[in-house]
């Protein structure tokens, strides 16, 4: 018997507009997303966060927010995986000026407990440690040591602990900006003792509320895990399939 015609699916168009966006074939990019809606097809938020990332990367900054409204539209409220999208394409560039822009909004917009829809988007979120982590890469890559250090300390006054794959971006932007972490850690990048460590480092600059929700991670190890877990898988997806 014959077998019908295959017809492309979202993931058959998810690599083609990436590719197509983050080489600057807009023309080819717009076409694929027109193709998207004919076929009747719904983007998701792991293409949303890839053309987010892949917008930021080569500085298309009005195409950013447009894609931003456009999931609100949709019905896709922006969550953090969005941001987190276009962070690390502008630290891939090493755009720090729009890095520290948008890492701004989702550091200083308010929170009111009251309100269901935000009104500004991104209003609700705060960057966790794969943001930090996407930050410090990209900055390790560009040489910005110095702005690397310096999403390092307030990392550090978050009270936000690093993923295991940050740690060598760490390590190496204080090599070069010759800082030292504290003299009573000496094993910083020994994870086996990680929350007893990671205290005594954070114990200088975090305050008494962020210590808080620190301890609270801590007695609640087992859903922390699982969702560091989590955003390590994600990073090796997506090494994966730049490797590709």
């Amino acid at each position: 018997s014959m077998n019908g015609p295959i017809y492309p699916n979202l993931d058959s168009f998810h690599d083609l507009i990436c590719a197509h966006c983050i080489n600057g074939n807009m023309e080819k990019f717009d076409y694929l997303l027109w193709r998207i809606g004919r076929r009747q097809l719904s983007i998701d938020r792991l293409l949303y966060a890839d053309i987010l990332y892949s917008l930021a990367y080569i500085g298309e900054h009005k195409r950013v927010e447009k894609t931003l409204h456009r999931m609100r539209k949709e019905g896709k409220e922006p969550e953090l995986d969005a941001f987190n999208g276009i962070l690390r394409g502008y630290a891939e560039a090493g755009n720090f000026k729009y890095v520290n822009l948008t890492f701004d909004e989702l550091r200083f917009k308010q929170f009111d407990v009251d309100q269901e829809v935000p009104k500004t988007i991104g209003q609700f979120l705060r960057p966790d440690s794969l943001t930090f982590h996407y930050i410090l890469q990209g900055y390790d890559k560009n040489r910005l040591y110095q702005h690397g250090f310096e999403i390092f300390r307030f990392m550090r006054g978050r009270g936000i602990e690093p993923l295991k794959e940050t740690i060598p971006f760490i390590k190496r932007i204080l090599k070069r900006t010759k800082s030292e972490l504290p003299l009573d850690v000496k094993d910083f990048y020994d994870y086996n003792e990680k929350s007893k460590i990671l205290s005594r480092v954070m114990d200088d600059t975090v305050s008494h509320e962020h210590k808080q929700d620190r301890h609270y991670h801590y007695n609640h190890f087992p859903e922390f895990v699982k969702r560091r877990d989590r955003e390590r898988q994600i990073i090796q997806q997506r090494e994966e399939r730049e490797r590709e």
